[in-house]
Protein backbone atom coordinates (compact mmCIF):
# COMPACT_ATOMS: atom_id res chain seq x y z
CA UNK A 1 0.00 0.00 0.00
CA UNK A 2 2.84 2.35 0.85
CA UNK A 3 4.55 1.74 -2.51
CA UNK A 4 1.33 2.38 -4.44
CA UNK A 5 0.77 5.62 -2.52
CA UNK A 6 4.28 6.80 -3.26
CA UNK A 7 3.94 6.01 -6.97
CA UNK A 8 0.68 7.99 -7.03
CA UNK A 9 2.36 10.88 -5.27
CA UNK A 10 5.34 10.88 -7.66
CA UNK A 11 2.97 10.90 -10.63
CA UNK A 12 0.64 13.62 -9.30
CA UNK A 13 3.48 15.89 -8.20
CA UNK A 14 5.71 15.24 -11.23
CA UNK A 15 6.14 17.42 -14.31
CA UNK A 16 4.64 16.53 -17.68
CA UNK A 17 7.98 14.94 -18.57
CA UNK A 18 7.74 12.63 -15.54
CA UNK A 19 4.11 11.84 -16.39
CA UNK A 20 5.18 10.96 -19.94
CA UNK A 21 7.76 8.52 -18.61
CA UNK A 22 5.24 7.05 -16.15
CA UNK A 23 2.78 6.47 -19.00
CA UNK A 24 5.42 4.68 -21.10
CA UNK A 25 6.45 2.44 -18.21
CA UNK A 26 2.84 1.79 -17.17
CA UNK A 27 1.77 0.73 -20.68
CA UNK A 28 4.88 -1.46 -21.05
CA UNK A 29 4.15 -3.27 -17.78
CA UNK A 30 0.43 -3.62 -18.56
CA UNK A 31 1.10 -5.15 -21.97
CA UNK A 32 3.73 -7.53 -20.60
CA UNK A 33 1.36 -8.61 -17.82
CA UNK A 34 -1.50 -9.17 -20.28
CA UNK A 35 0.82 -11.21 -22.53
CA UNK A 36 1.91 -13.34 -19.58
CA UNK A 37 -1.67 -14.02 -18.46
CA UNK A 38 -2.79 -14.96 -21.99
CA UNK A 39 0.17 -17.30 -22.31
CA UNK A 40 -0.80 -19.05 -19.06
CA UNK A 41 -4.38 -19.63 -20.18
CA UNK A 42 -3.31 -20.82 -23.62
CA UNK A 43 -4.54 -17.86 -25.68
CA UNK A 44 -2.59 -16.54 -28.66
CA UNK A 45 -0.55 -13.60 -27.32
CA UNK A 46 -0.27 -11.96 -30.74
CA UNK A 47 -3.65 -10.33 -30.09
CA UNK A 48 -1.97 -8.00 -27.57
CA UNK A 49 0.67 -6.94 -30.09
CA UNK A 50 -2.02 -6.28 -32.69
CA UNK A 51 -3.74 -3.84 -30.34
CA UNK A 52 -0.69 -1.63 -29.70
CA UNK A 53 1.85 -2.10 -32.51
CA UNK A 54 1.68 -0.08 -35.74
CA UNK A 55 1.16 -2.41 -38.72
CA UNK A 56 2.91 -1.75 -42.01
CA UNK A 57 -0.14 -1.92 -44.31
CA UNK A 58 -2.59 0.94 -44.87
CA UNK A 59 -5.55 -1.43 -44.61
CA UNK A 60 -4.53 -2.68 -41.18
CA UNK A 61 -3.95 0.90 -39.97
CA UNK A 62 -7.45 1.88 -41.12
CA UNK A 63 -8.82 -1.01 -39.05
CA UNK A 64 -6.71 -0.01 -36.02
CA UNK A 65 -6.05 3.76 -36.33
CA UNK A 66 -5.26 4.14 -32.61
CA UNK A 67 -1.97 2.30 -33.20
CA UNK A 68 -0.62 5.50 -34.76
CA UNK A 69 -0.47 6.75 -31.15
CA UNK A 70 -0.11 3.60 -29.05
CA UNK A 71 3.00 2.35 -30.85
CA UNK A 72 5.07 5.29 -29.57
CA UNK A 73 4.29 4.36 -25.96
CA UNK A 74 5.11 0.65 -26.31
CA UNK A 75 8.51 -1.07 -26.25
CA UNK A 76 9.79 -4.51 -27.13
CA UNK A 77 11.91 -5.30 -24.10
CA UNK A 78 13.38 -3.88 -20.90
CA UNK A 79 16.57 -2.50 -22.50
CA UNK A 80 14.51 -0.84 -25.22
CA UNK A 81 12.36 1.13 -22.81
CA UNK A 82 15.23 1.76 -20.36
CA UNK A 83 17.47 3.55 -22.87
CA UNK A 84 14.58 5.41 -24.52
CA UNK A 85 13.26 6.71 -21.19
CA UNK A 86 16.75 7.60 -19.97
CA UNK A 87 17.40 9.62 -23.11
CA UNK A 88 13.92 11.18 -22.93
CA UNK A 89 14.54 12.32 -19.36
CA UNK A 90 17.96 13.86 -20.11
CA UNK A 91 16.91 15.54 -23.35
CA UNK A 92 13.50 16.49 -21.97
CA UNK A 93 15.10 18.37 -19.08
CA UNK A 94 17.29 20.32 -21.51
CA UNK A 95 14.35 20.94 -23.86
CA UNK A 96 12.21 22.39 -21.06
CA UNK A 97 14.88 24.95 -20.18
CA UNK A 98 14.03 26.72 -23.45
CA UNK A 99 10.47 25.48 -24.13
CA UNK A 100 7.34 24.68 -22.16
CA UNK A 101 6.35 21.21 -20.86
CA UNK A 102 3.29 21.27 -23.14
CA UNK A 103 5.54 21.85 -26.14
CA UNK A 104 7.56 18.82 -25.07
CA UNK A 105 4.52 16.54 -24.98
CA UNK A 106 3.22 17.86 -28.29
CA UNK A 107 6.61 17.47 -30.02
CA UNK A 108 6.85 13.92 -28.62
CA UNK A 109 3.52 13.06 -30.28
CA UNK A 110 4.27 14.93 -33.54
CA UNK A 111 7.69 13.26 -33.89
CA UNK A 112 6.09 9.87 -33.34
CA UNK A 113 3.44 10.62 -35.96
CA UNK A 114 6.07 11.74 -38.47
CA UNK A 115 8.01 8.54 -37.81
CA UNK A 116 4.83 6.51 -38.38
CA UNK A 117 4.07 8.41 -41.61
CA UNK A 118 7.51 7.76 -43.14
CA UNK A 119 7.36 4.14 -41.97
CA UNK A 120 4.04 3.56 -43.75
CA UNK A 121 5.13 5.37 -46.90
CA UNK A 122 8.33 3.31 -47.06
CA UNK A 123 6.55 -0.02 -46.66
CA UNK A 124 3.83 0.80 -49.17
CA UNK A 125 5.69 2.84 -51.82
CA UNK A 126 9.40 1.94 -51.90
CA UNK A 127 10.52 -1.06 -54.01
CA UNK A 128 12.91 -2.20 -51.28
CA UNK A 129 9.94 -3.01 -49.03
CA UNK A 130 7.90 -4.84 -51.68
CA UNK A 131 6.39 -8.05 -50.33
CA UNK A 132 7.58 -7.32 -46.79
CA UNK A 133 5.30 -6.76 -43.81
CA UNK A 134 6.20 -5.65 -40.34
CA UNK A 135 5.14 -3.79 -37.21
CA UNK A 136 6.56 -0.81 -35.35
CA UNK A 137 6.90 -0.13 -31.62
CA UNK A 138 8.98 2.24 -29.53
CA UNK A 139 9.41 5.88 -28.59
CA UNK A 140 12.72 6.27 -30.46
CA UNK A 141 11.28 8.57 -33.15
CA UNK A 142 9.63 10.74 -30.49
CA UNK A 143 12.78 10.90 -28.36
CA UNK A 144 14.95 11.78 -31.36
CA UNK A 145 12.58 14.61 -32.24
CA UNK A 146 13.01 16.10 -28.75
CA UNK A 147 16.79 15.56 -28.88
CA UNK A 148 17.25 17.27 -32.24
CA UNK A 149 14.99 20.19 -31.30
CA UNK A 150 16.92 20.75 -28.07
CA UNK A 151 20.24 20.51 -29.91
CA UNK A 152 19.20 23.05 -32.53
CA UNK A 153 18.02 25.45 -29.82
CA UNK A 154 21.18 25.14 -27.70
CA UNK A 155 23.92 23.24 -29.60
CA UNK A 156 26.67 24.21 -27.16
CA UNK A 157 24.68 23.33 -24.03
CA UNK A 158 26.94 21.07 -21.97
CA UNK A 159 25.73 17.92 -20.28
CA UNK A 160 27.70 15.56 -18.04
CA UNK A 161 27.95 12.02 -19.38
CA UNK A 162 28.95 9.10 -17.18
CA UNK A 163 32.64 8.15 -17.61
CA UNK A 164 33.07 10.95 -20.18
CA UNK A 165 32.34 14.24 -18.46
CA UNK A 166 30.98 17.52 -19.91
CA UNK A 167 30.01 17.25 -23.59
CA UNK A 168 28.29 19.76 -25.89
CA UNK A 169 24.76 18.69 -26.78
CA UNK A 170 25.48 18.91 -30.52
CA UNK A 171 28.04 16.10 -30.26
CA UNK A 172 25.56 13.88 -28.45
CA UNK A 173 23.03 14.39 -31.26
CA UNK A 174 25.65 13.83 -33.99
CA UNK A 175 26.92 10.61 -32.38
CA UNK A 176 23.40 9.22 -31.94
CA UNK A 177 22.48 9.94 -35.55
CA UNK A 178 25.75 8.47 -36.85
CA UNK A 179 25.34 5.36 -34.71
CA UNK A 180 21.85 4.95 -36.09
CA UNK A 181 23.19 5.10 -39.65
CA UNK A 182 26.17 2.75 -39.22
CA UNK A 183 24.12 0.22 -37.25
CA UNK A 184 21.78 -0.21 -40.20
CA UNK A 185 22.04 -3.82 -41.38
CA UNK A 186 18.73 -4.29 -43.16
CA UNK A 187 17.09 -6.15 -40.27
CA UNK A 188 15.17 -3.13 -38.98
CA UNK A 189 14.69 -0.99 -42.06
CA UNK A 190 11.27 0.25 -40.96
CA UNK A 191 12.57 1.28 -37.55
CA UNK A 192 15.41 3.32 -39.08
CA UNK A 193 12.95 5.04 -41.42
CA UNK A 194 10.77 5.95 -38.42
CA UNK A 195 13.83 7.32 -36.59
CA UNK A 196 14.54 9.56 -39.57
CA UNK A 197 10.96 10.84 -39.32
CA UNK A 198 11.51 11.82 -35.69
CA UNK A 199 14.73 13.66 -36.57
CA UNK A 200 12.94 15.45 -39.42
CA UNK A 201 10.13 16.65 -37.13
CA UNK A 202 12.64 17.94 -34.59
CA UNK A 203 14.35 19.97 -37.32
CA UNK A 204 11.03 21.33 -38.63
CA UNK A 205 9.89 22.34 -35.14
CA UNK A 206 13.14 24.15 -34.34
CA UNK A 207 13.34 25.97 -37.68
CA UNK A 208 9.73 27.15 -37.60
CA UNK A 209 10.03 28.23 -33.96
CA UNK A 210 12.94 30.49 -34.91
CA UNK A 211 10.53 32.32 -37.20
CA UNK A 212 7.87 32.62 -34.51
CA UNK A 213 5.63 29.73 -35.63
CA UNK A 214 4.89 27.03 -33.05
CA UNK A 215 3.58 23.86 -34.70
CA UNK A 216 2.67 22.36 -31.32
CA UNK A 217 -0.18 24.81 -30.66
CA UNK A 218 -2.79 22.80 -32.56
CA UNK A 219 -2.06 19.50 -30.88
CA UNK A 220 -1.90 21.16 -27.46
CA UNK A 221 -5.39 22.57 -27.98
CA UNK A 222 -6.60 19.10 -28.93
CA UNK A 223 -5.00 17.56 -25.82
CA UNK A 224 -6.57 20.27 -23.64
CA UNK A 225 -10.02 19.58 -25.10
CA UNK A 226 -9.63 15.84 -24.49
CA UNK A 227 -8.51 16.53 -20.92
CA UNK A 228 -11.56 18.73 -20.36
CA UNK A 229 -13.84 15.87 -21.41
CA UNK A 230 -12.53 13.67 -18.59
CA UNK A 231 -12.14 16.42 -15.99
CA UNK A 232 -14.59 16.21 -13.10
CA UNK A 233 -16.78 19.30 -12.90
CA UNK A 234 -17.79 20.47 -9.41
CA UNK A 235 -21.52 20.16 -8.86
CA UNK A 236 -23.16 23.56 -8.25
CA UNK A 237 -24.89 24.15 -4.95
CA UNK A 238 -28.43 25.36 -5.27
CA UNK A 239 -30.58 25.97 -8.36
CA UNK A 240 -28.83 27.42 -11.44
CA UNK A 241 -30.15 30.58 -13.02
CA UNK A 242 -32.08 29.70 -16.17
CA UNK A 243 -30.15 30.47 -19.35
CA UNK A 244 -26.90 31.20 -17.51
CA UNK A 245 -24.07 29.20 -15.96
CA UNK A 246 -24.31 28.93 -12.21
CA UNK A 247 -21.97 31.22 -10.32
CA UNK A 248 -21.53 32.31 -6.75
CA UNK A 249 -22.84 35.80 -6.12
CA UNK A 250 -20.21 38.40 -5.26
CA UNK A 251 -20.84 41.04 -2.58
CA UNK A 252 -22.75 43.89 -4.21
CA UNK A 253 -21.05 46.58 -2.23
CA UNK A 254 -18.44 47.12 0.46
CA UNK A 255 -21.30 47.88 2.86
CA UNK A 256 -22.71 44.37 2.63
CA UNK A 257 -21.13 43.12 5.88
CA UNK A 258 -22.60 39.62 5.80
CA UNK A 259 -21.34 38.84 2.28
CA UNK A 260 -17.95 40.29 3.12
CA UNK A 261 -17.70 38.07 6.22
CA UNK A 262 -18.43 34.98 4.10
CA UNK A 263 -15.77 36.01 1.60
CA UNK A 264 -13.25 36.46 4.42
CA UNK A 265 -14.08 33.03 5.82
CA UNK A 266 -13.49 31.42 2.41
CA UNK A 267 -10.14 33.20 2.11
CA UNK A 268 -9.10 32.06 5.58
CA UNK A 269 -10.06 28.47 4.75
CA UNK A 270 -8.03 28.46 1.51
CA UNK A 271 -5.04 30.04 3.29
CA UNK A 272 -5.20 27.45 6.10
CA UNK A 273 -5.50 24.56 3.67
CA UNK A 274 -2.53 25.80 1.61
CA UNK A 275 -0.47 26.22 4.79
CA UNK A 276 -1.17 22.61 5.78
CA UNK A 277 -0.14 21.35 2.32
CA UNK A 278 3.05 23.44 2.45
CA UNK A 279 3.89 21.96 5.86
CA UNK A 280 3.43 18.42 4.52
CA UNK A 281 5.64 19.14 1.49
CA UNK A 282 8.31 20.53 3.80
CA UNK A 283 8.11 17.38 5.90
CA UNK A 284 8.63 15.25 2.76
CA UNK A 285 11.66 17.34 1.85
CA UNK A 286 13.22 16.89 5.30
CA UNK A 287 12.20 13.35 6.32
CA UNK A 288 10.95 11.68 3.14
CA UNK A 289 7.53 10.45 2.00
CA UNK A 290 7.62 7.44 4.36
CA UNK A 291 7.48 9.73 7.40
CA UNK A 292 3.96 10.94 6.57
CA UNK A 293 0.93 9.72 8.47
CA UNK A 294 -2.04 8.22 6.60
CA UNK A 295 -3.98 11.45 7.15
CA UNK A 296 -1.13 13.52 5.71
CA UNK A 297 -0.85 11.21 2.66
CA UNK A 298 -4.59 11.54 2.08
CA UNK A 299 -4.36 15.32 2.37
CA UNK A 300 -1.50 15.61 -0.18
CA UNK A 301 -3.33 13.36 -2.69
CA UNK A 302 -6.50 15.44 -2.32
CA UNK A 303 -4.54 18.65 -2.90
CA UNK A 304 -2.81 17.13 -5.94
CA UNK A 305 -6.14 16.20 -7.53
CA UNK A 306 -7.51 19.71 -7.01
CA UNK A 307 -4.51 21.18 -8.80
Amino acid sequence: MGIIDEIKYRYLSGSLLIKLIFINVGIFLAVKLATFVLMLVGVDTSVVAMLVELPSSWGAVLMRPWTLITYMFMHGDVLHIFFNMLCLYWMGMVFMEFNTPKQLVALYVLSGLMGAALYLVAYNALPGFAGISGSLVGASASVLGVLVAACMRAPNYRINLLFIGPVALKWVAIVMVVLGVISFDGSNMGGHIAHAGGVLMGVIYALLLRHGFDITKGINKTIDRLSDLFERKPKPMGRPIEGKRYHYAEPKSSGDAKAQDKSDLRSQYVTKEQAEVDAILEKIKVSGYASLTQEEKKRIFTAGKKN
